[in-house]
C-alpha cells in the first residue's frame, strides 16, 4: 500500500470507526466497471464524502486511471471535510518521484491544497522551481499561495518569482501581480522588483486581512472564476 495512503487511513480512521460502514453512493459507483462511470461517481459524490466513504476516495488516489485521479484531486479539494485537507498533505508529502514529471496533475494537487486556504499548505506550495518544474505546476503554486492569507504566502510568492529565469518571469508576472494584489490590497506595479521594494517598506506586522479585496474589471473577473466554487472561510 502505498505510504500516502498509510497515513490516509490513520487520519481517517477515527472518523471512519464513529459511523457505520455500509457501502454509499460513492462506493458503489466506484464499484461499476467503466472509468467513466466511476469518475462521474467521484464527482458527484465526492466532496460530499465523510468517514468511511472519504478513505474509499482516498485509495483512488493510488488508481493507475490518471483521469479518475485527477478527478478525486478535484473531489477533495473542493471537500468540506478538514479530513479531505490531511489527505492531500499525506498525499503530497509522499507522492513518488516519477509522478511529479505529471506537469498538470501535481497542478492539480496543488490547486486542491490551496482550496482549503490551510497554511500548512505553505510549503508544498512555496517550493522554489527547478529545471524541471512544469509551466503548470509553477502557475498553481503562484494562483495557490495567493489563496492563503498569510505573511508567508507573500515571501513565498516573491522568492518563486525571483528564482525564476527572466523569460520564464516574464510568463508568470501577470499571475504573481494578481496574487499580490489579493494577498496585499496594494498594486505595487508590473515588476518583481517593484514589489519586493514594496515589501521592504512594510512593517514587520504586516500581515493580510482576513478578507479579501474585491478585485475589479478582467483580473477580478478570472480571479473569480478560478475559485468559483469555493466559499469557506480563511482557517
Amino acid at each position: 500500500m502505498p505510504a500516502f495512503l498509510v497515513l490516509s487511513f490513520w487520519v481517517l480512521s477515527s472518523v471512519a470507526s464513529s459511523q457505520e460502514l455500509g457501502q454509499g453512493a460513492l462506493s458503489s459507483g466506484l464499484s461499476r466497471g467503466r472509468v467513466g462511470q466511476r469518475i462521474a461517481a467521484v464527482t458527484e459524490h465526492g466532496p460530499q464524502a465523510r468517514g468511511s466513504e472519504l478513505a474509499t476516495l482516498a485509495a483512488t488516489l493510488a488508481s493507475p486511471e490518471r483521469d479518475l485521479r485527477l478527478a478525486t484531486l478535484d473531489a477533495l479539494g473542493r471537500s468540506t471535510a478538514p479530513e479531505a485537507f490531511e489527505v492531500l498533505l499525506a498525499h503530497a508529502a509522499t507522492r513518488d518521484r516519477s509522478a511529479l514529471a505529471d506537469d498538470f496533475e501535481t497542478s492539480r494537487l496543488l490547486f486542491a491544497l490551496a482550496r482549503h486556504r490551510d497554511a500548512r499548505a505553505i510549503p508544498v506550495l512555496a517550493q522554489r522551481p527547478c529545471a524541471q518544474t512544469g509551466s503548470a505546476t509553477l502557475r498553481a503554486r503562484i494562483v495557490g499561495l495567493g489563496r492563503i492569507r498569510k505573511r508567508a504566502s507573500i515571501e513565498a510568492l516573491l522568492g518563486i518569482l525571483e528564482a525564476l529565469p527572466f523569460a520564464e518571469r516574464q510568463q508568470h508576472l501577470q499571475e504573481f501581480r494578481v496574487s499580490m494584489r489579493v494577498l496585499t490590497g496594494a498594486d505595487a506595479g508590473h515588476t518583481v522588483e517593484a514589489w519586493r521594494r514594496w515589501w521592504r517598506a512594510q512593517p514587520p506586522e504586516f500581515a493580510p486581512s482576513a478578507n479579501e479585496p474585491e478585485l475589479a474589471g478582467p483580473e477580478g473577473a478570472r480571479w473569480r472564476m478560478e475559485w468559483r466554487d469555493d466559499t469557506r472561510l480563511a482557517r
